[in-house]
């Protein structure tokens, strides 16, 4: 495997692990008490329709991948 190959593998493998991380974390279920959050106020609640209109969302995991494809694409020489 030549060298541009090698890094364009790692970056792939680094975003398949982050993502299946993602894809995990998302899917557990768990119930304790203690870590329950209480009901929202109002000024909560206005502040979180806000961010959840459209075009205000915030991607963390869409923001490590734009990161992830910019970085690749300083390692790799142009072609």
């Amino acid at each position: 495997m030549t060298k541009s190959n090698t890094r364009l593998v790692l970056v792939i493998i680094l975003a398949a692990a982050s993502f299946a991380s993602y894809l995990y974390l998302n899917s557990l279920r768990y119930d304790n008490p203690s870590t329950r959050i209480p009901a929202p106020t109002a000024e909560e609640e206005e502040a979180q329709a806000e961010l959840n209109a459209p075009g205000n969302a915030i991607l963390p995991d869409v923001y490590l991948l734009k990161k992830a494809v910019e970085a690749g694409k300083r390692l790799m020489p142009y072609q």
